[in-house]
């Protein structure tokens, strides 16, 4: 079966084409240091991932969920984030905005990202289908400034972030958004991200068909499965 059964491929933009770098557990820990904090990379890294199963991923999957955003709803967003990692760190209180502050610039600029090895490639593969492309992420306005800085934006014809769409996945609307401006069908478009609650249950709402990317190789039952990005040419193109 060709890849053209697609009209349009949606991608997700951090974690999916591009990667922090440094780590955000290592900035963090960069950060908090210079700021006077005392602990190990080690254990910034288990509170980071105990606030994000605790808090966040329930958000994710809580119907009831407020899913508007905006750039101010957005860093408020990782503020409560981050206030509860700091928390549970012992930062005073006094240092978290200002250790907030820093750490959240850094990530709207495109020096903090790169590009994953694979991600040109794929690109190109799927533009060389005549597929066209679009970049769905729940992001700041930020985005497209990311975008042009890692030289992607010749390959989308539009990149949309949840602060411009005023809401953010795994909420329909968003992608009801780039379904209009793509001016394609639903059926014909697939979504790609690296997180099964927002992009591949968000576009199933839609009735976009969503895959995840897991560069990790996890175990999963119930939907498609990619761990490279240079694996979707092959997987559309069979349908």
């Amino acid at each position: 079966m060709s890849a053209r059964k697609y009209d349009y491929v949606f991608l997700d933009a951090g974690y999916t084409l591009f990667t922090a770098n440094p780590s955000p557990a290592r900035f963090y820990h960069q950060v908090c240091t210079r700021h006077g904090a005392e602990f190990t990379l080690e254990r910034l890294t288990g509170a980071m991932r105990e606030v994000w199963v605790e808090h966040v991923i329930p958000e994710m999957t809580d119907p009831e969920a407020d899913l508007v955003c905006s750039d101010e709803e957005d860093r408020m967003w990782w503020w409560n984030y981050d206030r509860e990692v700091f928390k549970r760190l012992g930062i005073l209180e006094e240092k978290q905005e200002g250790i907030f502050a820093e750490i959240y610039r850094f990530f709207s600029d495109p020096a903090a990202w790169e590009l994953y090895p694979d991600t040109l490639e794929s690109l190109e593969q799927l533009r060389a289908s005549n597929l066209s492309l679009a970049i769905v992420s729940n992001w700041n306005s930020s985005l497209g400034k990311i975008v042009d800085g890692l030289k992607l934006a010749d390959y989308f014809d539009f990149v949309i972030s949840s602060a411009e769409a005023g809401w953010k996945k795994p909420s329909p609307r968003i992608f009801e958004l780039a379904l209009e401006r793509a001016g394609a069908d639903a059926p014909r478009v697939v979504h790609i991200g690296d997180t099964y609650q927002t992009d591949v249950l968000g576009a199933r709402k839609a009735g976009i068909r969503g895959i995840m990317l897991d560069r990790r190789g996890g175990t999963h039952h119930d939907h498609e499965v990619i761990t490279c990005l240079t694996q979707l040419h092959s997987l559309l193109a069979h349908g």
